[in-house]
C-alpha cells in the first residue's frame, strides 16, 4: 500500500471516528477540553536542495469555560511522510527534496485539531552554456504574445501522464530573436526554473521525480520563455525583452503510477521490442527475424503467459509462444513451422482460448494444445477480433465480401463493427448486434475492448478525395480514433488525442490495469514528436493518452481524452506500431 493510500486510509478513520469519547464536554477521557488548535495555522515554508526548513508547531487547548492554553502533553502526527517528519515536541522538519502538503494534527485526551502545511520546493537549473546570471537577465520586462517567442513543441499543452513516467524531453523552436531560453515549472508545491542556450532539456531523473511526484493528482503549469542577449566581455547583456507566451501549457500528472509493460512491432527490424512502463530503456523481445521469418501482428493473454504472432507480414503462419521464454522453439503452443495461418487474433479472459481471423473466418483454438477447435458458422465475413474482459462479448470487424481487396488482408472498406454474445461455457453466438454502423465513404475497424469491458475503442478512415485510400486500414493517413460503449449507445471521437490533420493514428489498445479514475489508450501515429520526427520522416511512433472514466461516463459530456505523450525509449528511427500492453 502506498503512502498516499495509508493515509487516506487513516484520514478516512479519523473522519469516521471523529473526535473520540464523544462531543466536547464529554466526560469519558476528556475533562473539560472543548478543542485543540494547531498553531501556526496552515503555515507555508520553501526548501530547496541542501536547505530544509522546520516549523515549530503549538497546541492550544481551549477548555470548555473559554479559557486557552498552550500544552506539551499533547501526541503529534502528520499525514505524508513525503515531505517530513514531527518530532514529539511538535517540530516539524521537512525534506529537501520534494514539496507537498501534510495535515500535521495534535491530539490531547482525545480530542483532536489540525492544520495544512505547505512545503514548496524550488530550485533553479542552468545547464551548460547558460551564462552566469541568466536568472537576473530574466527580471525584465515581460511581453506576452509578441509574436517572437519561442514556441514550445513538446509536450503538448493539456497532456495527462502517469505519476512513474520515466522522463520527458522538453523540446521548442527558438523564435525569431532568442538565444537565451527560461523554463518555468508552477504548481502550488513547485517552483524550478531552467535556463539553457538550447532548443530542448531533459531532467535528471531526480528532478523530475520531484515534479512528478509532488504534483502527482494535480497539474503543474510550463512557461517557455526566451530572450535575445549577447557578451560584451564583462558579462551577459540582455538585448530584448523577456518573451513569454500568452498563456503557459500544462501538464497534468496522474495520482498512481501506471503498471504492466508495452510490447510493440518494430517494423524496421521485424520483431517484437518491450517497454516496462517506467523503464529507462527499450528491451529486444522476440522476432528480430526469428527463425528467419519476420514477427509482426502480436497480441498478449490477459495473464501475460502466452503472446500470439503472425510471421511474414501478416498474411502468413501463425505461432503461439511462451512469454518466459519466447525464443525457446521447445517452450512454443505453436511453433512457426505449424501449418497454422491467422493474422489478427485475441484471447479469451482466462487465457485458455484464442480466436484469430484468417481471410474473414473466425477460428477458435485451445491455447493450452495449439488445436483447432472449430470455425464460427457465420454469414458474414469477420475479421479484427476482441475478446471483452468480462468474457460475455466477441466484437468483430464485419465485412461484405465485394467490399475486400484480396491483395491484402487488411484492405476493405463499409465495414461496421458488431458484437457477438458468448455464453457462460464458451460458446460464441453467431447473430451480429451492431454497434457501429457503415457511412458512406468511412471504414470502421481494430475495435479493442478497455480493461473494464465498459468501452471499445476503434479507428474510422475516410475516402476523403475518392480515391478509395480508406481501403487500407493497415496505414491510413486519415486514420482517426474513436471510443464507444459497449452497448452501443454513447460514443464519441478523441479529439484531443486525435490532434489536428492526417497524423496516421492507428491500432488503439488499452493499458491492463486501470487507474481509480484514469485508463490508458495506446496507439500509433506519425505526428511530430517534438523536432525529432516529422511527418516528413512518414514515421510511426508509440504513443499514449489518457481515458478520463467520468468524463466518458457523463455521455456526451465532452471529450474524455487527453493530448498524448511520446512513450519513452523509442528508437525514432524506427517504425513502430502495434502497441500491446500486457500485465508483465
Amino acid at each position: 500500500m502506498s503512502w498516499r493510500t495509508s493515509w487516506g486510509v487513516i484520514g478516512l478513520l479519523w473522519l469516521l471516528t471523529g473526535c473520540p469519547g464523544g462531543g466536547p464536554g464529554d466526560p469519558e477521557g476528556r475533562g473539560d477540553v472543548a478543542s485543540v488548535s494547531v498553531i501556526p495555522e496552515t503555515p507555508v515554508v520553501e526548501v530547496s536542495p541542501g536547505e530544509p526548513a522546520t516549523v515549530a508547531f503549538v497546541a492550544q487547548i481551549t477548555r470548555a469555560d473559554g479559557t486557552v492554553e498552550e500544552s506539551s502533553e499533547v501526541s503529534w502526527s502528520s499525514s505524508n511522510l513525503n515531505v517530513g517528519e514531527i518530532d514529539g515536541d511538535g517540530l516539524f522538519t521537512t525534506t529537501d527534496l520534494t514539496g507537498g502538503t501534510t495535515h500535521v494534527r495534535a491530539t490531547y485526551l482525545g480530542v483532536w485539531g489540525q492544520t495544512t502545511l505547505t512545503v514548496v520546493f524550488r530550485q533553479e537549473v542552468a545547464t551548460d552554456g547558460a551564462p552566469a546570471g541568466s536568472a537576473e537577465l530574466f527580471d525584465g520586462v515581460e511581453d506576452p504574445g509578441s509574436g517572437d517567442e519561442a514556441m514550445l513543441l513538446y509536450p503538448l499543452d493539456g497532456v495527462k501522464i502517469p505519476r512513474n513516467t520515466p522522463q520527458i524531453t522538453f523540446m521548442w523552436d527558438t523564435g525569431p530573436v532568442c538565444n537565451l531560453f527560461r523554463l518555468r515549472f508552477r504548481s502550488e508545491v513547485t517552483q524550478v526554473d531552467v535556463y539553457t542556450t538550447d532548443t530542448s532539456w531533459v531532467p535528471d531523473e531526480g528532478l523530475w521525480h520531484t515534479i512528478a511526484a509532488a504534483n502527482a493528482g494535480g497539474t503543474t503549469t510550463l512557461e517557455l520563455g526566451c530572450l535575445a542577449f549577447h557578451d560584451d566581455g564583462a558579462g551577459p547583456v540582455a538585448d530584448s525583452d523577456v518573451l513569454v507566451p500568452d498563456a503557459p501549457a500544462t501538464i497534468h500528472i496522474s495520482r498512481l503510477d501506471a503498471d504492466g509493460s508495452i510490447y510493440y512491432w518494430n517494423a524496421s527490424i521485424g520483431g517484437v521490442f518491450r517497454i516496462p512502463f517506467g523503464a529507462q530503456q527499450a528491451e529486444e523481445f522476440y522476432g528480430l527475424n526469428n527463425y528467419g521469418h519476420c514477427v509482426s501482428c502480436h497480441v498478449i493473454s490477459p495473464d501475460g503467459s502466452k503472446m500470439a504472432v503472425t510471421y511474414d507480414g501478416g498474411n502468413e503462419f501463425m505461432g503461439l509462444v511462451s512469454m518466459d521464454a519466447p525464443l525457446d522453439d521447445d517452450q512454443a503452443t505453436i511453433p512457426y513451422d505449424a501449418e497454422r495461418h491467422g493474422n489478427f487474433k485475441t484471447f479469451s479472459p482466462d487465457g485458455s482460448r484464442m480466436v484469430s481471423s484468417y481471410w474473414g473466418t473466425l477460428t477458435v483454438s485451445d491455447t493450452n494444445t495449439g488445436d483447432a477447435l472449430y470455425d464460427l458458422d457465420l454469414d458474414f465475413l469477420a475479421t479484427m477480433p476482441s475478446w471483452s474482459p468480462r468474457g460475455d462479448l466477441l466484437a468483430v470487424v464485419m465485412i461484405d465480401e465485394d467490399s475486400y481487396d484480396p491483395s491484402w488482408v487488411a484492405s476493405f472498406h463499409g465495414s461496421r463493427i458488431a458484437l457477438l454474445d458468448v455464453a457462460g461455457d464458451g460458446t460464441i453466438g453467431t447473430q451480429p448486434q451492431v454497434i457501429v454502423d457503415a457511412e458512406d465513404g468511412s471504414t470502421v475497424y481494430y475495435p479493442a475492448f478497455s480493461p473494464d469491458g465498459a468501452w471499445i475503442a476503434y479507428n474510422v478512415s475516410w475516402d476523403t478525395d475518392g480515391t478509395d485510400d480508406s481501403w487500407n486500414t493497415y496505414d491510413d493517413p486519415s486514420a482517426t480514433l474513436r471510443v464507444v460503449s459497449a452497448d452501443g449507445t454513447v460514443g464519441f471521437p478523441l479529439d484531443a488525442t486525435n490532434g489536428v490533420g492526417h497524423l496516421t493514428n492507428s491500432w488503439p489498445g488499452w493499458a491492463p490495469q486501470p487507474d481509480a479514475d484514469v485508463q490508458w489508450l495506446t496507439f500509433s501515429s506519425k505526428r511530430p514528436y517534438g523536432y525529432l520526427t516529422s511527418l516528413d520522416h512518414n514515421r510511426p511512433q508509440i504513443w499514449v493518452a489518457a481515458f478520463d472514466l467520468e468524463q466518458a461516463a457523463q455521455g456526451g459530456g465532452g471529450d474524455p481524452s487527453s493530448p498524448p505523450f511520446w512513450l519513452p525509449f523509442q528508437d525514432v528511427a524506427t517504425n513502430n506500431h502495434i502497441a500491446a500492453w500486457g500485465p508483465n
